[in-house]
Parts: structure tokens; sequence; C-alpha cells
């Protein structure tokens, strides 16, 4: 790990399926959301810490890489989806960033919902996301929906305030193992 100061503002955490919502967060909210992070804050891109390397979710023991970023950001930035919350990964890195907003009183978390709210776990549902679902679009060309860029701009301006309310830099924050997180945020029923 590096000094003791945050390395990244912004930790997006998303699951990796379906590829298409994998794609939509890495091919158009990330660049329009990165642009606006820069005007508002100016935060570069190594500022943010989105993982884009091929990650396996089959119980490898969790990559040191990922450990260090959670514990090097100030704020988590859940994108979520049903299968969010079926992957270990996913609910490590936001247990983890919960984990520490409870102990410290400060904003760690900011939740994104693009897909499907309806079937979040109740206590994130009770959390009010942010709600992101009508620029979503799982087809394979991501083309611009009206009022995307204005919404990014508005998303960052927001994440800017919250920023603004994160904790001071702990080496000793608690990284929540996966299966604990499962425990905590059980998996959603879908029906046959």
């Amino acid at each position: 790990m590096t000094g003791m100061s945050y390395t990244y503002d912004v930790f997006i955490s998303y699951r990796r399926s379906p590829a298409q919502a994998r794609d939509w967060t890495r091919h158009v909210l990330y660049p329009t959301l990165q642009t606006w992070l820069e005007v508002e804050l100016n935060l570069k891109s190594d500022q943010i810490f989105i993982d884009t390397e091929h990650l396996n979710d089959n119980g490898l023991p969790w990559p040191e890489k990922l450990r260090d970023a959670i514990l090097q950001s100030k704020l988590l930035v859940a994108v979520l989806s049903p299968q969010y919350f079926e992957s270990d990964w996913c609910m490590t890195e936001l247990y983890s960033m919960l984990e520490r907003q409870q102990r410290t009183g400060g904003r760690c978390v900011y939740l994104l919902q693009v897909f499907d709210g309806e079937t979040y776990p109740s206590q994130i549902r009770l959390c009010s996301p942010t709600d992101l679902s009508s620029y979503a679009t799982l087809h394979r060309r991501f083309l611009p929906q009206r009022g995307w860029n204005e919404r990014c701009k508005k998303l960052a301006h927001e994440l800017k305030v919250v920023l603004a309310q994160t904790p001071p830099f702990d080496p000793h924050a608690p990284i929540v193992a996966h299966g604990e997180a499962m425990r905590l945020f059980p998996k959603p029923e879908y029906p046959e």
C-alpha cells in the first residue's frame, strides 16, 4: 500500500455479468462520469478505480489489488443490478465500505440503481439508490440517451458533495470477507 492517504477518490463497483451491463458500465457510465468528475473536482482517471481486468468469481482468494483499492478509496460507487447481489466480490466491496461508513459516521457508499431495483435486498432499497435505470440499455450499441450528459454532470456534483463527507484515511479499515457479506445480504430469490 502507498502512504497514509487515499489513492482513489472513487471506486466503481459493478458486476461483470451480464456482459451488456458490464459493457454499459465501462463504456457509457465510466467515461462520461470521469469527464464530469474532472470538471467538478479536477479528478484524473487515475484517481478513479474501475477494475477492467478479467477476474473470476469462482472462489479464488480475493486479489490483493482489489483489497488495496478498497482500503485506499474514499467512496464506493456501486452500480446495482440484480446480479450484483449474487457476486461474492461485489458483496465484499459493498459490505466493506458499509462497515467503514458505520464505524466512522462518514459517507463511504453511493448507490446507483441501474437495472431492476425491485429485486434488491430490502436493506439496499431502504437506502434510496440514485435511479439511472432510464439511461441504462443492454443493447450492443450504446447510443447516448437524451439527457445522459446532463445527468452525469449532476451525478458528479452529487459525488462532490458526498466526497466532502468521507472519513479520514484509516490503514486499518475493515475488509469484510465475501462469505460474511453474503450472510448479511442474502442472495435474492428469483421465481423459476
